[in-house]
């Protein structure tokens, strides 16, 4: 089977060689409208006689793999790197139940194109059938798949026939010393979305991993608006905090006391109930008592 292939390690059950396989690849770069169908297929594997093969090198292999060993399915981990010598705990409990095998035929310990490439290729080795998440036309797992009968498409890139194109980026150090990677996409230069990636230093896995979400055009400028307000409340917050603070070190009481921003409450409360809501929806908008509104709105 493993036909010019030099392995330089596997750690797990080397049985599992033996198993009929189905390979899972897909591109990094994933239209967010095609997540849902992808971790949904996977969610939907429970056969324990048939061994899944994928890799982990990016987010949505991290997200299969998972579900994949959730539901207790074996599975052959191909990296593109060196086998790391630590390992996440849910794969340890897989290696000792004899569900998982991971291989690599390479020593290096950052990955390469041409490695990424290899390691595909030992994983379609090994596959008998071959399901694809996702692939961008004209990328490398499209060029693979040219001239396989054995391949099946969880999702159509027909809609897509420019290749993903990336039109903005930038990066945040945040204080916990991770990344925040924002880059704006474009398909078919008619549509826009925007990936989201974390990149932290794994102590588990004593490598660099990612986390990324997708987010569309349309829920983008939604998105905005959520965070303008998140940072608008915790800046209001701060602030009575500091003044109810100086009241206190003053030595008045805060019972009879007309904060700044109570006035501005008040009016809220109020075009919240002409718009039809009630006392309970109006609490938990506003954070107000059940008591301060009833004497709002009895005024």
């Amino acid at each position: 089977m493993f036909d010019n292939v030099n392995l330089s390690g596997h750690v797990g059950n080397i049985d599992l060689i033996d198993y009929p396989h189905t390979a899972f690849l897909c591109s990094r770069n994933i239209p967010s409208q095609h997540i849902n169908t992808i971790i949904e297929w996977a969610q939907g594997i429970t056969d324990q006689k048939r061994c899944m093969v994928c890799g982990c090198q990016s987010s949505i292999e991290y997200q299969i793999l998972e579900i994949f060993l959730r539901n207790r399915v074996p599975v052959i981990i191909v990296f593109s790197t060196v086998i790391p010598e630590t390992l996440a705990e849910e794969w340890k409990v897989a290696i000792d139940e004899g569900r998982l095998l991971i291989l690599s035929e390479h020593n290096d310990e950052k990955p390469t194109n041409d490695a990424y490439q290899r390691r595909n290729a030992l994983i379609l080795e090994l596959s008998s059938d071959i399901v694809v998440g996702y692939c961008t036309r004209g990328g490398n797992i499209a060029h693979q798949m040219l001239g396989r009968a054995n391949v099946t498409f969880l999702t159509s890139y027909s809609a897509y026939d420019n290749q993903d194109r990336k039109i903005w980026s930038k990066s945040h150090r945040m204080s916990d010393g991770s990344t925040i990677l924002l880059s704006l996409h474009t398909l078919n230069q008619r549509e826009t979305y925007l990936e989201i990636t974390k990149a932290y230093f794994s102590h588990e896995s004593h490598k660099t991993e990612y986390s990324t979400i997708y987010i569309p055009q349309s829920d983008i400028s939604d998105i905005h608006g959520l965070i303008m307000d998140a940072e608008m409340m915790s800046n209001s917050y701060l602030s009575q905090r500091e003044y109810e603070r100086k009241i206190k070190s003053a030595g008045n009481t805060l019972e009879n006391i007309r904060m700044p921003w109570d006035e501005e409450v008040e009016t809220q409360i109020v075009r919240l109930s002409n718009e039809g809501l009630n006392e309970n929806q109006i609490s938990k908008i506003t954070g107000a008592s059940l008591n301060t509104i009833k004497e709002i709105l009895d005024k």
